[in-house]
């Protein structure tokens, strides 16, 4: 699963329905028990317009388009637009100089009540824990409270941005767009 490399580039990639993976694309370091449709270094990695479609994995799982974690570094993702994932649009976890710009994170079409994979959208980019983070020229929209009771959540999501308290350091949001989000940017 985890090739050691650099300066990699995604480029293009659509991404659409189940997964057997809590990602379709997570960037780590190799330790940190990576289960993705990609997975690879945590160093100088680009992720250039993919769309990801209705990711979801299963029932009360989170699925994330987009997950850094490891101890990553110099990440960028542009472009990329991710139409309903069960939970994160991005999700970074443990991560240094992130860049996403140009974006598209929103929740169009919630899936099915009597579907028993119906969990729906957290958050459109979730931060636990960076330094140096920027989000420029992003539409999120449509992040609306979950069913904690039927996800596996740290919160009932609903937020364009949340910042957690676990340490983030150096966060710039501009030139960005939100719509019909329970709350755009928490911190």
């Amino acid at each position: 699963r985890f090739v050691a490399a650099s300066d990699w580039r995604i480029d293009g990639l659509r991404f659409e329905g189940r997964l057997v993976a809590a990602a379709a694309i997570w960037i780590n370091d190799g330790r940190s028990g990576a289960d993705a449709g990609i997975s690879g270094s945590s160093r100088r990695i680009s992720v250039i317009d993919c769309h990801f479609v209705d990711i979801r994995r299963g029932e009360r799982q989170d699925t994330h388009s987009i997950r850094i974690d490891g101890d990553a570094s110099d990440v960028l993702i542009r472009g990329c637009v991710s139409d309903t994932s069960s939970a994160d649009a991005v999700q970074i976890q443990n991560a240094t100089r992130v860049v996403i710009e140009d974006c598209h994170f929103f929740i169009k079409r919630p899936f099915p009540a009597d579907d028993p994979w119906d969990n729906t959208g957290e958050n459109g980019i979730d931060i636990k824990r960076a330094d140096d983070v920027v989000v420029r020229r992003c539409v999120i929209e449509g992040f609306q409270e979950v069913d904690s009771e039927n996800i596996e959540s740290t919160s009932a999501g609903a937020e364009g941005i949340v910042v957690h308290k676990f340490g983030v350091v150096g966060l710039l949001v501009e030139d960005c767009t939100f719509r019909a989000n329970r709350t755009d940017i928490k911190i």
